[in-house]
């Protein structure tokens, strides 16, 4: 691991506002992985956790990660008197809730190509009915959030063969966030569903030659730039 990252590593274990055992899963999960691309994604979990609970979560609250059906924690106390339910989510990544009043369930990847997977649509749906249940207190909201400027466009591009069935999913990971009502945040930069539809339907709309001239010109480096070049506001 980099020096950054052992940085960010204790930084979150001096993060008194994150609940202590999330920060025993994540840290546990840095230190766990085998490769380094799981050790890219366990620490794009880190960063997002650290970064909600410094700058996002509600002031006197804490901040979850790791939890939902498949980890055993199914619910989650904030600490003001008010918590949530996370039982239909298998792994929720990280959970507050905001400044806003909201509680914030977040999918955090490394990169895009993780969006691209054949399991993402159904992933996208459970988060999307968590988001909507009727009569929920505080109110909800869910999002994808991606760690990784570069190749973040793929969000653009098609799903990957699911292996096991053989098929591939229609549509692209943009238009699936969108149709869902999901926000994503790439980098820092939130894209609503909206933009996202927008975008989508500017960038396919395009010729291979015409998305393989704009990614190499640098038109498609990040969101902001991205949306000049669609015509996106």
């Amino acid at each position: 691991m980099s020096v950054w990252g052992w940085h960010d590593l204790d930084s979150l274990l001096n993060t008194k506002n994150i609940d202590n055992q999330s920060r025993a899963s994540l840290g546990g999960t840095v230190l766990k992985a085998g490769n380094r691309h799981q050790l890219a994604e366990a620490m794009a979990e880190v960063r997002a956790a650290k970064h909600a609970a410094d700058a996002e979560a509600a002031d006197g609250t804490k901040v979850y990660a790791a939890v939902g059906a498949k980890k055993g924690r199914q619910s989650v106390d904030f600490g003001d008197g008010t918590s949530a339910d996370v039982s239909a989510i298998d792994d929720a990544d990280v959970v507050y809730k905001g400044k806003d009043g909201k509680v914030h369930v977040v999918e955090v990847k490394n990169t895009a190509n993780a969006t691209t997977q054949a399991s993402m649509p159904a992933q996208a749906e459970r988060l999307a009915d968590w988001a909507a249940q009727d009569g929920a207190n505080p109110p909800r909201a869910a999002r994808y959030e991606i760690q990784t400027q570069q190749g973040w466009d793929r969000i653009f591009d098609g799903f990957q063969r699911d292996k096991k069935t053989g098929t591939t999913p229609p549509g692209t990971p943009a238009q699936t966030f969108a149709d869902n009502g999901l926000t994503a945040r790439v980098a820092g930069q939130d894209i609503t569903p909206s933009q996202l539809t927008a975008m989508n339907d500017a960038w396919n709309a395009k010729s291979d030659a015409e998305k393989q001239a704009a990614r190499d010109s640098g038109k498609m480096k990040d969101p902001k730039t991205a949306m000049e070049y669609l015509g996106v506001s």
